[in-house]
């Protein structure tokens, strides 16, 4: 439902990348430049001002800033987008929540502007033609049968599209209590209206006709809007935890080399070495990074953090610690296979 609205134009990036063997690589991304961009802010984290700061309110911006970096990890496989249009009173906030498969989640704000109905709430009308009308509140004290509105009289109030499913929240006015229209795909799938009071209902084939067709333009105007705005990383969470509420960076470094450990592990056994990992593009070109540099990188941290970059074999185990290099081949074929 959402997956490919938000390319942001990286499709004219992507290329076939191949090991130094010849075997195609499983990714059409500069997998390479993403390695070090992981142990450069892997290496930042373990840095002794944010393993002793306390982290709150007020390291919150530079360990975002931090994290910004690593946001070109959600070009990797098995990323989950999602789009979501709050209205505060008057303003309106579009966010772009991207999820890696390895549990660390990303959420950015679109930039705002007066040029745009995600400004603040805004009526239907303004996106869509669609002026039939669907059935509203309910008609007498018994709630027998419905008052129809038309569709495009409603106030847009709040947008959630996520793989599988869509709500769209509407009300008569910005402050009324809406009515959420949730699309559903699959098996499962409807589309049916909760009510203010909590109560749902099945939607006829008509109603549900005419809110598909609104949050699907709605849906699309929100990712032509978030692909071509700047956005800014406001929350960054590992599993479903607010990374800053952790307070310590090494659950989260160590699921970051874990991430990458596997391909990394298989990019080095192709390229035939163990002093640098290659890959050539269709083009011809070879693109190399050398071991020696990440180790450059890693030598900067006091010995037992280096114990992270193990798995990697970017630091020697120390004599007591249970942390071994990833054998190679990698046994992992997720990202490899």
């Amino acid at each position: 439902m959402v997956r490919g609205l938000l390319n942001r134009g990286q499709e004219a990036l992507s290329m076939q990348y191949f090991y130094a063997d010849g075997t195609p690589f499983p990714l059409g991304r500069p997998f390479l430049a993403a390695v070090r961009r992981v142990v450069d802010t892997c290496v930042e984290l373990l840095d002794d001002r944010w393993v002793d700061a306390h982290w709150d309110d007020a390291t919150t911006a530079p360990l975002l800033a931090t994290l910004e970096r690593l946001r070109p990890l959600t070009d990797l496989p098995e990323v989950d987008e999602s789009l979501h249009f709050a209205v505060d009173g008057r303003t309106g906030h579009l966010r772009i929540v991207e999820r890696t498969y390895f549990g660390l989640e990303f959420t950015s704000e679109v930039a705002a502007t007066a040029d745009t109905v995600f400004a603040g709430p805004f009526r239907v009308r303004e996106v869509s033609e669609d002026a039939r009308p669907i059935a509203w509140t309910p008609r007498g004290p018994f709630g027998l049968g419905r008052r129809a509105r038309p569709i495009g009289a409603l106030w847009v109030v709040g947008v959630d599209v996520s793989p599988g499913r869509a709500t769209l929240s509407l009300a008569t006015r910005p402050g009324r209590a809406p009515t959420q229209f949730l699309v559903r795909q699959g098996r499962d799938g409807g589309t049916f209206a909760r009510e203010p009071d909590g109560t749902s209902r099945a939607l006829a084939a008509r109603d549900a006709e005419v809110v598909a067709g609104v949050w699907t333009r709605i849906a699309r105007g929100m990712a032509n809007r978030a692909r071509r705005v700047p956005s800014a990383l406001v929350e960054a969470r590992i599993d479903g935890t607010i990374v800053r509420s952790i307070g310590n960076p090494a659950p989260l470094v160590a699921r970051l080399i874990a991430a990458i450990a596997p391909l990394y592990a298989e990019t080095l056994y192709r390229s035939g070495r163990d002093d640098v990992l290659m890959l050539n593009d269709a083009a011809g070109t070879r693109h190399v990074l050398a071991v020696a540099d990440l180790r450059g990188l890693v030598a900067r941290l006091p010995g037992r953090a280096r114990d992270a970059f193990v798995p990697l074999g970017l630091a020697p185990p120390a004599p007591d610690s249970a942390v071994r290099p990833l054998p190679l081949p990698p046994a992992d074929a997720r990202l490899c296979g």
